[in-house]
């Protein structure tokens, strides 16, 4: 194992060196910052991220997402995948706080990638009593920037805003957090009980 050490690291210097990670040797020091560090490169813009202003539901129920969200809090929340087992825990941990949440306004659309009879078996499972709406082509969770590779949606909660685009975001889950506690401090729901 020493020997194999050894000879990685005398190798080492020569593959920074032949790969041009300190540039060729004969080129003048680059300078650490840009020309005029007063003046901040330009961020590339933020693609505009909305939700469509119609969706179906797994009922086929047609949804018109602009008027729920005018009309309430409306929070978006992606399931990875329908068999997430975090994800289902996400869905119950937030049926247990439907009465403190629905007192300050808050209502739910679940977005999940297909097939739809596994969504259909989440959505039992979780007892979650808000619309469910598949997204087998990930075309929604793209529009959104949250398609990952595999077929999976990128698990989060999202305010969706009256002018159908994002506000508040909690991004990821996990185990040991699920964002639950945010999105109630977010819409103040502590008081509306």
């Amino acid at each position: 194992m020493q020997g194999l050490l050894r000879r990685v690291l005398r190798v080492l210097p020569f593959v920074y060196i032949v790969s041009g990670a300190f540039g060729p040797a004969s080129a003048a020091p680059r300078p650490a910052v840009s020309p005029d560090p007063a003046t901040p490169a330009p961020a590339a813009p933020e693609p505009e991220r909305r939700l469509p202003a119609q969706l179906v539901d797994l009922d086929g129920v047609a949804l018109d997402v602009a008027e729920m969200a005018r009309e309430d809090n409306l929070v978006l929340v992606t399931l990875k995948r329908p068999d997430c087992p975090v994800c289902l825990e996400q869905l119950v941990r937030l049926r247990e706080r439907l009465p403190e949440l629905e007192a300050c306004g808050v209502r739910f659309l679940v977005l999940s990638p297909g097939p739809v009879e596994s969504l259909r078996r989440a959505r039992k499972a979780s007892g979650f009593p808000y619309p469910f709406v598949a997204d087998p082509e990930l075309r929604i969770a793209e529009s959104l920037g949250l398609a990952r590779p595999g077929g999976e949606i990128f698990p989060c909660l999202l305010q969706v805003l009256p002018d159908l685009g994002i506000g508040w975001r909690q991004l990821g889950r996990n185990g040991a957090y699920f964002g639950d506690g945010p999105l109630q401090d977010f819409f103040d729901c502590s008081r509306a009980v």
